[in-house]
């Protein structure tokens, strides 16, 4: 491919293009592994730079699913289907299985738990944030409304990646962190997920050697994604740049020995000169020997 800004260097840049369904190890439908028959290799003084630069996908990802759809009520666990549920869906679901009455408040988006009854809530429950009860857990009483609205969004982000490469990138703790890329979710169910970046971010890597390729695909809680047997492509682009400081000496070097070889032409050059002076010298000298000599004869 044409060579991009970045690559400062004579090798040429580098795409690769992902099929999740050619993956050679499929640990699911968002962790897959390829090996690469023709290794990328960092040359002498260069660095791997990589950017994603296209990632498609169908949005076929459920709001409610494993990670997201337990209430623990009174010590039971109940458990709802995974799907996609909107505020009625999941109402009729959750009142199917408990024996409270769970209602959604149009007013303010937030929902209601209440029982004739005492009833306790776990914070083992994993539907809190769907529901707005984050902060409201352990519960213990008769009536429990939400002080946050619900959270039906499900899958907002798909963070992408490169598990088995090393770059700088940090995560909210300030831990070094390979996702590559954070891919915004704004389409229905159903539709596709395009993401082709106007301007792309490019990564140095540590690497030196890149002979397999280890993609996740996580959610905005760091979750693995299920696509529900969907497959996702992508297109990552590798640059090789010189590294920086090596480089600089390896300029400086080059610029010394021009600068030496100069000098040495200069030196060579001055002594020309000096024989040709001394050479002129000696010649004048004689001649005015000679004259002397003549004169003295006369």
């Amino acid at each position: 491919m044409v060579n991009h800004a970045l690559n400062n260097t004579n090798y040429h840049s580098i795409n690769i293009y992902l099929n999740s369904k050619e993956a050679v190890i499929s640990n699911s439908d968002s962790n897959k592994v390829f090996t690469l028959n023709n290794p990328i290799y960092a040359f002498s003084h260069t660095k791997i730079l990589i950017g994603l630069t296209s990632f498609t996908c169908p949005n076929s990802i459920y709001n409610i699913d494993t990670t997201n759809n337990t209430i623990v009520i009174d010590s039971t666990t109940y458990t709802l289907t995974s799907g996609n549920y909107d505020s009625d869906t999941i109402v009729t679901s959750i009142n199917a299985l408990i024996p409270q009455t769970i209602v959604f408040n149009d007013a303010d988006n937030t929902f209601t738990i209440s029982s004739g009854s005492s009833f306790t809530i776990s914070s083992d429950s994993t539907i809190l944030k769907v529901l707005g009860f984050t902060d409201d857990i352990p519960f213990t009483g008769t009536t429990l409304t939400g002080t946050h609205i619900c959270d039906l969004a499900g899958t907002t982000n798909l963070n992408i990646k490169l598990s088995n490469l090393s770059m700088d990138n940090l995560d909210s703790t300030g831990n070094f962190d390979n996702t590559i890329a954070s891919v915004n979710n704004t389409v229905n169910y159903g539709d596709y997920i395009f993401h082709n970046p106007s301007e792309v971010l490019y990564h140095a890597l540590h690497d030196k050697y890149i002979k397999f390729l280890k993609v996740e695909l996580l959610d905005q809680d760091q979750n693995s994604i299920n696509l529900n047997g969907s497959t996702f492509q992508m297109v990552l682009t590798v640059h090789f740049t010189y590294i920086r400081e090596e480089k600089m000496i390896q300029d400086l070097f080059d610029e010394n020995q021009q600068e030496f070889q100069l000098k040495q032409m200069e030196m060579q050059m001055r002594q020309v000169e000096n024989e040709k002076q001394k050479r002129k010298s000696k010649s004048k000298i004689f001649n005015n020997k000679s004259k002397i000599y003549e004169s003295k004869k006369k």
